[in-house]
């Protein structure tokens, strides 16, 4: 997935992530889940971006992805 700077119209940093990401959600503590669709996977990114922290398998493709407050 790519992070882009509204402002300037480019592209601050690009992260992959597993197959096909259809949709990015963030979380409370300031970091990032991807749900990929052909992978089956969500990805779990870090606050600043600089990478995927973990990877959870999944039945299925994933939809949505919601986090429990004070669980990120």
């Amino acid at each position: 997935i790519s992070v882009v700077d509204v402002a300037t119209r480019s592209t601050r940093v690009t992260v992959p992530v597993g197959g096909t990401p259809v949709a990015a959600w963030a979380t409370g503590d300031g970091s990032f889940h991807v749900s990929n669709e052909t992978g089956k996977t969500v990805s779990m990114l870090s606050a600043d971006l600089g990478g995927v922290q973990a990877v959870v398998d999944v039945q299925g493709a994933p939809g949505k992805v919601a986090t429990a407050p004070g669980r990120g």
